[in-house]
Formats: structure tokens, sequence, C-alpha cells
């Protein structure tokens, strides 16, 4: 196979340098003969691009078929320079170490994209981040100290846990005094960011190739919701990735208008965008159809005391006490939200005048 690739190479280059030759000189050939011959070697050489290069291509595999494009593309416009081109292309993607040449593997990757291969990656749970509820204090205070393995060892771990309380101490980190735990910080960071950015963009691909499947528009909504509460993000950027979100929601909801996790992420991501008249719309609906969703309930009382609406929100909060009639929390978060537990008269908003809808 390397012999047969080592041919080819010569071969191409041959009749590259042949078309170039023939070009310069006529060598005292007729007008058809100084057309046909180098038009002959580029034509030749372009079919053979398509064969391979330093090894015969394998045309079912999506990388080797973008090879085989990119180096026609080059090639056939500009005899020779574009061959050479391609040659320095091909020697920059293959041998480029550890961070370098991103720009070009990352061009590589979205040409050669392949659904198949990103759903075999999408199975690696090594390759997910930990979406887990984890306590991070216990990394707080190793950051705090002195141990610098210690610290990269934590740095590490937050790194695969993109949640708030995670970013803020990773940011935390890029003050310390050793450069070598700011450098690992940063590192971090940029691999979240990476790794998000990654995922969006498989997605989004997916949908493209299959704008049907309910599953994959949910999915990228729940991606970008996590992205935005990540903290990674600066404002301008977290409007335009909810904007994504909110549009895979949108054109999964004329498939599947009875699925009721649209109007929950819908809800969530309309409240992150400050859009509250929307997030109450969505998350009455979702309400109505899963009544024993805490979380939605609470965030749906959240979401009326944010708009004004107090007798609504105590109204959800009193339903809400009676649902969950054991659990503290409910009436914990009812007093966060309102300003006192559901049936206290006393509550925040009652002096105001604006107790009513």
């Amino acid at each position: 196979m390397k012999r047969l690739g080592r041919i080819l190479v010569v071969l191409e280059a041959v009749l590259e340098m042949e078309n170039l030759v023939f070009l310069i000189h006529d060598f005292g050939l007729g007008p058809f003969w100084r057309v046909f011959l180098p038009l002959a070697a580029h034509v030749l050489t372009i079919a053979l691009l398509a064969v391979g290069f330093v090894r015969p291509w394998n045309l079912s595999k999506a990388a080797d078929r973008a090879w085989a494009v990119t180096a026609m593309c080059m090639a056939l416009p500009v005899p020779l320079l574009g061959f050479l081109g391609f040659v320095v292309v091909y020697a920059l993607v293959t041998s480029g170490t550890r961070g370098r040449g991103e720009l070009l593997r990352d061009f590589q990757e979205y040409i050669s994209y392949d659904p198949s291969v990103a759903a075999q990656a999408r199975a690696r749970p090594g390759e997910r981040f930990i979406m887990d509820e984890v306590d991070v204090a216990p990394l707080r205070d190793i950051l705090t100290g002195h141990d610098l393995a210690l610290k990269r060892g934590a740095i590490l771990s937050l790194s695969r846990l993109p949640r708030p309380e995670a970013v803020t101490l990773l940011k935390g980190a890029l003050a310390d005094p050793a450069r070598e735990i700011r450098y690992y910080a940063s590192t971090a960071l940029s691999d979240m960011e990476r790794e998000f950015n990654d995922r969006i963009f498989r997605l989004v691909r997916e949908i493209e190739a299959a704008p049907t499947a309910v599953e994959r528009h949910t999915e990228l909504a729940r991606i970008v919701l996590d992205y935005t509460e990540a903290g990674l993000l600066d404002e301008g950027m977290v409007r335009f990735f909810l904007d994504v979100g909110l549009r895979a929601l949108d054109k999964a909801r004329l498939v599947a208008t009875q699925d009721r996790r649209i109007d929950l992420l819908m809800g969530r991501l309309q409240h992150r965008a400050r859009d509250l008249e929307g997030a109450s719309a969505s998350l009455a609906r979702y309400v109505e159809a899963v009544p024993n969703d805490r979380d939605a309930v609470l965030l749906a009382a959240e979401i009326e005391f944010e708009r004004g609406r107090l007798a609504r929100a105590r109204e959800i909060l009193d339903t809400a006490t009676r649902t969950f009639a054991d659990d503290k929390a409910v009436g914990e978060l009812a007093t966060l939200v309102i300003g006192g537990g559901p049936g206290d008269g006393t509550r925040a908003g009652t002096g105001t005048g604006t107790g009513t809808d």
C-alpha cells in the first residue's frame, strides 16, 4: 500500500512537471500537440489525485473523500502550483504536532463530517461531560491551598463539570500565583468551550441531514441551555446561542406538537432570554400536562413573580405546597421566590398594590 502511494506521488509530480515544461517550451511541436500534451498530463494528474496521493483513498470514508475533493479542487485551476499547494496542506494537516494546525484540522473535520461516526462518538461515555450533581466544595479547598499537584488534579476534575460553580472556580484559578496553575485553568476553560461548540456543531449538522429527528432538536436545546448557564459566554454570545436553541425547538414543535418536553425546554430558554411572557406560556402548558415536576412548577412561580403577577405566583405555590406536601424544600424555595411561605398573608408584595394579575 505504501509503495503504491509513493508511485502515485511520483507519477503526479512527474506529470505536473511535464505539463509545466510543455507550457514553457514547445520543442518544435505543432499547435495540436502543444495543447494536447500539457492538457493530457494535467487531466491525468487530476485523475490520479482522485485515486490517491501518498496512499490510495478509501472513498467509503468521509475523510478520504474530503482529501480527494480538496486535491482536485486545488490542482485543477493552476497546473503545478495547485498541486504543490495541496502537498503543503496535506503535510501540515497530517504531520502537525499537537497544538499546531488547529484551523486546518477543524476545516478537515468540517468537510469530512460523517453522521455515523458522530453517533458512535456520542456512545463513548468517557468523552462526555459529567453532568451529575457533584460537590465541588473539596475542589474549592484544594485550589486555595499550596499543593500544585493537587491543584492540577482539581482543575482536571473541574474541566469535566460544565456548571457555573465549576467555571467560577476555574476563572478564580486564573489569578493563582503559580503560572502553571493559571495555564492549566485557562486551558481547561478553553477545552470546555471547545467541547460545547463541537457538540453544538455536530448536532446542527445532524439536524440538517435529518430535520424531522425531534431528539436531535431537543438535545441541541439542552446543550445550548447548559452552555449559556455555565458562565463561559459573554452576554452577546449568550443571546446568539439562545436563538439557536429556540429555533431548534420551533422546528421540533412543527414535527411533535404534543411533546411536552419541548414546552419545558422552550420555557427555560425563554426565561434565560428574558422573554418572560413566552416563558410563562410555555411553562403553563408543560405544568398542565406534567403537574408533578416540582422544579418546573417552582420555575413557573418564579417567572410569574418576575412579571409582577404576585397573585398568580402565590396560586402556583399554594398548589405546589399541596402537591408536594412532604417536600420541605418547596416551602424553602417558596420563601426565596415570593418572600414568604404559601398561605402567609404578610408575604412580600402585599403592601404594593400589585397583588393581582
